[in-house]
């Protein structure tokens, strides 16, 4: 894994004015004798010392080997297997999330995270303090507590797209806010959307070639489907917490417990053999066509 480091903040006279209050209200939060507590227990925990690293090289060291590594370890472990098998067989779903949290927090990838979480949450942060805004091992939260460094959120938003796109392409775009935005902000913040939407959404492809092929290919699937004479398959589906209960839980006891006090989704479906006929023909999977 690479360290994801917050770029070098502009200067004083280069600073906007969202820039300059969160400064102001990272630095006041340091000089709270709780928050410093706080911090003194989470640097216990991630074996950090107790001012932080004072040079890049113990950091590095520390963040290759007792972090990464020491993650690693512990997710790959017999124990570790053992642990998720006993938590996994929790009937209960309350109890399940419970014990679940407990047990990705042995792990110090999410521990880390889930520090900052609570830190944000009990100091009133705006989540770009932590892991919203430039990622866990890169926000100010992260910082502060590995390295003694003030570095705040230089703006109250961020661009985000999908990641599971091709090189080069995305899917989707979208614009997190975490706080209110002055008219100034505001206006930046829709110039550089609009700047991406036009590098990854070209006018020709989104309005003209992607939807028209996208409209073909349905109609095909369409005209297909109503040449079978096989008719729709009632079925129901479980939405919301029963997929997960649904994982978690034998089937007799998600019988028992959850299918007659939660009510499934009824849909119509295709039969399995149509849809894997169909999918085989146009290259997609099974649950795209049904």
């Amino acid at each position: 894994m690479k360290i994801k480091m917050n770029s070098p903040l502009p200067s004083e006279k280069n600073k906007t004015p969202e820039h300059q209050k969160n400064e102001i209200r990272m630095k006041l939060l340091v000089t709270l004798d709780s928050f410093q507590e706080d911090i003194r227990v989470v640097r216990k925990e991630m074996k950090i010392p107790m001012e932080g690293f004072s040079n890049s090289s113990d950091f590095r060291n520390w963040y290759e080997k007792k972090f990464i590594e020491e993650s690693d370890k512990i997710i790959y472990s017999n124990s570790f297997t053992e642990k998720t098998k006993k938590v996994n067989n929790i009937k209960n779903y309350p109890d399940y999330l419970k014990e679940n949290w407990k047990l990705k927090d042995e792990i110090p990838i999410n521990r880390i995270k889930n520090r900052q979480e609570m830190l944000c949450e009990k100091y009133y942060l705006p989540s770009n303090f932590g892991v919203d805004g430039s990622g866990p091992y890169g926000s100010p939260l992260f910082m502060y507590i590995t390295q003694n460094s003030i570095k705040p959120p230089s703006n109250n938003w961020v661009i985000q797209q999908d990641a599971e796109g091709r090189k080069g392409t995305t899917r989707w775009l979208s614009m997190v806010t975490f706080a209110p935005l002055s008219k100034k902000e505001l206006k930046e913040a829709e110039e550089v959307l609009a700047s991406l939407q036009k590098h990854y959404f070209p006018k020709g492809i989104t309005h003209s070639t992607r939807s028209k092929k996208q409209f073909e290919r349905d109609l095909e699937i369409y005209n297909e489907l109503s040449k079978r004479k096989k008719k729709p398959v009632k079925r129901k589906q479980p939405t919301g917490f029963l997929v997960n209960a649904k994982k978690q839980v034998s089937k007799k006891d998600y019988e028992k417990y959850y299918e007659k006090k939660y009510r499934e989704k009824i849909i119509f479906d295709f039969d399995e053999v149509i849809a894997k006929d169909i999918a085989k023909k146009f290259k997609m999977t099974p649950a795209a066509v049904r």
